[in-house]
């Protein structure tokens, strides 16, 4: 096909044939005519050509909460008809295989027992759980409360718990940690899952809508990078394409944590301005307007350890310890989003998020330290496997 100057220059030459008193060439009433055909079939070959893909560009879905939950419920659904398990326990047990229920299957027949006793099922399953009083025996491990008139709640492992603490407990978990899919029962050393039906029973129904939100998270991870399976790769130019993904999901990342750290930076100088003014709108101390302080520098340095670990991970060769390393590097971003948000709020919001901030910047601290060390112990003992050579 001719390029459009090409189309144009042969229309000027055409023109001037025309118009030249001395030919005795004439193309006739029918001339523009034609000129126009040929257009029209010039733009229509236009329109069925399409735009290449430039090479920086990446596949992708958008997906809706309400479109990844009905995915998961069909998922639930087939499954459960093939284990023969209820709805709960197989969304528990597919969470803990992540979703590859082509694999659960497998691992449920070869070794049934184990892989229930491994998600926090255990062996009894199809129980009735539900709020009974407390009697006359019953006091609670957690707040020793003993009022026989007191509900309680006991999941099939049978730890038996005051309903107020079991809210509590489920709250901390949902709303601070941002934990859905693997809360375990809080007896001690139990390794029970406390599932979607026993925590209908407990939460309000904002925490149930926050619950499932995080539910969904759980068949996706935006820190994770997924490899492509390898006949996906097998030419060249696959292998360049999967490779500038990679680089590209990482450097993302990378850089909106450095962007952050900006914005966060620009917030901290503005800090000493928020702390005077909250003094003055609650009547709070100087020395009771440090956790803004605190809770500024977590933001910086925690911002900072995230930065680096998607260098870090894009080196890194897949094992075992990438998923550990990468579960910890969800949970502090994951933690440090949430504290963000806190710390934009309003001045006069803030004395009343006061002590919710605290315990977030502490908790961003603790799984700061937690991320590093568990890096750093690795790096020591060699246990790391890299995708370059190091040794030069």
């Amino acid at each position: 096909m001719d390029s459009d100057d090409d189309f144009n220059s042969a229309q000027s030459t055409e023109d001037e044939f025309m118009v030249d008193d001395d030919s005795d060439v004439s193309l006739g009433d029918d001339s523009d005519l034609d000129v126009e055909d040929a257009d029209v079939a010039f733009d229509s070959q236009d329109k069925d050509i399409k735009p290449s893909k430039k090479s920086y560009e990446v596949d992708f879905k958008v997906y809706s909460p309400g479109d990844i939950q009905a995915y998961q419920n069909r998922v639930i659904d087939e499954v459960s008809q093939i284990l023969g398990q209820p709805a709960e326990s197989t969304a528990i047990l597919l969470r803990y295989a992540r979703w590859n229920k082509e694999r659960l299957i497998e691992q449920y027949m070869d070794k049934q027992e184990e892989l229930l006793e491994d998600a926090g099922l255990g062996d009894d399953v199809a129980g009735v759980v539900k709020i009974a009083k407390a009697g006359s025996d019953f006091m609670c491990d957690i707040c020793a409360d003993d009022d026989p008139d007191l509900d309680t709640f006991a999941m099939r492992c049978g730890h038996r718990f005051c309903v107020p603490c079991w809210k509590q407990y489920l709250y901390t978990k949902i709303k601070d940690e941002g934990e859905a899919a693997r809360i375990k029962c809080p007896g001690s050393d139990c390794n029970r899952i406390v599932d979607s039906k026993s925590l209908e029973l407990l939460v309000a129904e904002d925490l149930k809508a926050r619950y499932h939100v995080l539910l969904t998270r759980t068949w996706y991870n935006c820190n994770r990078y997924e490899e492509k399976s390898g006949h996906e790769a097998r030419d060249a130019q696959a292998k360049s394409r999967q490779s500038l993904e990679r680089y590209l999901h990482y450097y993302n990342r990378y850089a909106n944590h450095e962007q952050s750290a900006k914005l966060d930076k620009d917030i901290y100088l503005k800090t000493e301005r928020k702390m005077m003014q909250l003094q003055t709108t609650s009547g709070m101390s100087w020395i009771e307007v440090q956790f803004l302080e605190q809770a500024s520098q977590a933001l910086q340095q925690c911002r900072q350890t995230l930065k680096w670990t998607y260098a870090f991970a894009y080196y890194l060769a897949r094992n075992n310890l990438t998923e550990i390393f990468e579960d910890n590097q969800k949970d502090l971003e994951m933690a440090v989003e949430n504290l963000s948000e806190m710390f934009e709020k309003p001045v006069d919001q803030l004395s009343d998020l006061k002590v919710e901030m605290m315990d977030k910047t502490s908790y961003c601290n603790r799984r700061r330290v937690i991320l590093l060390s568990d890096t750093a112990d690795n790096l020591k003992s060699g246990n790391w496997e890299f995708n370059v050579d190091l040794s030069g």
